[in-house]
């Protein structure tokens, strides 16, 4: 099993780079009052998790919206998928504890995402007669 940065509610978990991360939503009355996003630096060592971003609050009209984040930028923005009556992509400044909306669906239409890296790396490991 592997060890948690501490107890609470995990929201996601997802990775970060080559890391594991999760991100926490807090909660109190039913609102949601920020969040955290801890990555595992070293895999399988409880001491090797670090808080990489955090915010005690949300403004108003993000409390009742499940935020869900995707990649943090080489900016340190977070990018993040925001769903309440409609979906959007979030951009999150740590710096500045301000969030953007970036793209707004409409008419409740569904928002899929997807993250790309571009690598020189091949995925295919044999020749092709192999596969």
């Amino acid at each position: 099993m592997l060890a948690l940065p501490y107890h609470a509610c995990f929201s996601y978990i997802f990775t970060l780079g080559d890391c594991l991360s999760v991100y926490i939503l807090g909660f109190l009355h039913n609102e949601t009052t920020g969040f955290r996003i801890w990555m595992m630096k070293e895999y399988g060592v409880k001491e090797s998790w670090t808080e990489v971003i955090g915010s005690e609050s949300l403004p108003e009209e993000y409390e009742l919206s499940l935020l869900t984040p995707l990649c943090i930028l080489e900016n340190g923005k977070v990018l993040m998928v925001k769903i309440d009556n409609y979906q959007s992509l979030v951009l999150y400044s740590p710096k500045e504890q301000i969030f953007r909306d970036v793209i707004r669906t409409q008419n409740k239409w569904k928002l899929d995402t997807a993250i790309y890296r571009e690598t020189l790396v091949s995925p295919v490991t044999s020749r092709i007669a192999d596969i």
